[in-house]
Formats: C-alpha cells, structure tokens, sequence
C-alpha cells in the first residue's frame, strides 16, 4: 500500500529530562493527546488492532479511545510497505517527540464473523497537508456504529473505498473487553522515556522511512 507523505521539520532530541516518575505511573490513561503543534510554527492477521480484512463485512461498535502514537513504519527486505505498530507516548513526552508523533483513534470493531478486533484510525494534523488516505478512512468509519460495511484500498486513487452492506445483526454488537484488549495490546509499547529503544532504534537510522516521514 503507497500512502502520500512529507517530511516532519525536526529528527528527535534527546535533550536531558528526568522522567523518572513518568516511568512508574505508565499507562494509556497518561498517553491521551496532549497539544500538538500546528505545522505552521512547528520547529520541530491474528492482531487485535489491525485493520478489517477486504471485502469482509464489519461494524463499528461506537467504543474508541484516542492517543498519541509514535507510528513504527514496517517494511519487508524489498522496502515495500507492510504494515504500522503503534507506540503511546506519555502525555508529559509528546512534546519533546515529534518524529511521525500522531494521533490515534481505535474503535471497537466486530466483524461478520462475531470476531472482535480494533481498528487503528490516523487522524491528520491541523495544519499539515491532509493526507487521503486518512480523511478517507475517516469518512468509511464515521459510518454510524452498527452500520455495516466493507473497507478496501484503492492505490490508483490513493484512498480508501467503502461501501455500506445490509445489517447483518439487527442490533449493534457489543465489544464487552474493548478495555482489556486494547490494555493489554498496548501497553508493552508505551513510550515513558526519551530512551526508548524504537527512539533509539529511529535516531540511529535503523527504523524504516527514518527521515521523518509523517503519513
């Protein structure tokens, strides 16, 4: 999948910070949105969250919860694109990292099946370019929950397409441990230092697209 991209203006920093507390009271709680720079002044398979098979009919359940990420880009050995893992920042940290910082939305989703999965939404940035991919999966899961749906990629337009499918339960399905999974899933990946191995992994050139890129 090729997304549209430009460049962050600032590689990380790592400038001395005692974060000491940060460390112990680590949680998804501390890693909401904190305020995100407008870009015009910034210097600076299997899975629970993934997103919905093509062409397989699923459902949003209205539960969603919205963090800041440092988004991992991951590449196969040709350099071709395959996928995102997902990093919570604390929200004391968000703004001494700003290398591929977003926010994040995960909804509680249920596919046609009765298998329950998350779905990671990136949100664009007020004041940087909007990408397309983004504002149109946002439009595909703003669907109202309960309403029915198949989400695809189309690379030739550089978006993605959705179409509404007949209710397959007649009521909206519920997601009873949309909380645990999503704790559980996430939480090894917060980021509660400026140390972080995939900071670290990113300044020293070893993360693929590590020149900034902001998808």
């Amino acid at each position: 999948m090729t997304e549209a991209t430009h460049k962050a203006q600032q590689p990380i920093t790592t400038p001395a910070y005692d974060d000491t507390a940060a460390r112990e009271n680590a949680s998804l709680d501390s890693c909401t949105p904190a305020s995100i720079p407008d870009a015009s002044t910034d210097q600076g398979e299997g899975q629970i969250i993934r997103p919905a098979p093509r062409d397989e009919p699923f459902t949003r359940t209205g539960q969603s919860r919205d963090l800041v990420c440092y988004v991992h880009r991951k590449v196969d050995a040709q350099g071709f694109y395959t996928g995102e893992d997902y990093y919570p920042v604390l929200r004391t940290l968000q703004p001494k990292i700003r290398q591929r910082l977003r926010p994040i939305t995960f909804h509680g989703c249920i596919l046609h099946t009765g298998q329950s999965f998350i779905y990671p939404q990136k949100r664009d940035i007020s004041g940087r370019r909007p990408n397309s991919w983004n504002t149109s999966l946002a439009e595909a899961l703003g669907q109202s929950p309960g309403q029915w749906l198949k989400i695809w990629s189309d690379d030739i337009a550089q978006r993605y397409q959705f179409e509404p499918v007949s209710p397959l339960i007649e009521d909206v399905p519920e997601y009873p441990d949309f909380e645990n999974d999503l704790e559980w899933a996430m939480k090894p990946n917060i980021i509660d230092r400026l140390d972080h191995p995939i900071l670290l992994k990113a300044q020293q050139g070893n993360d693929a697209g590590d020149e900034g890129e902001i998808y």
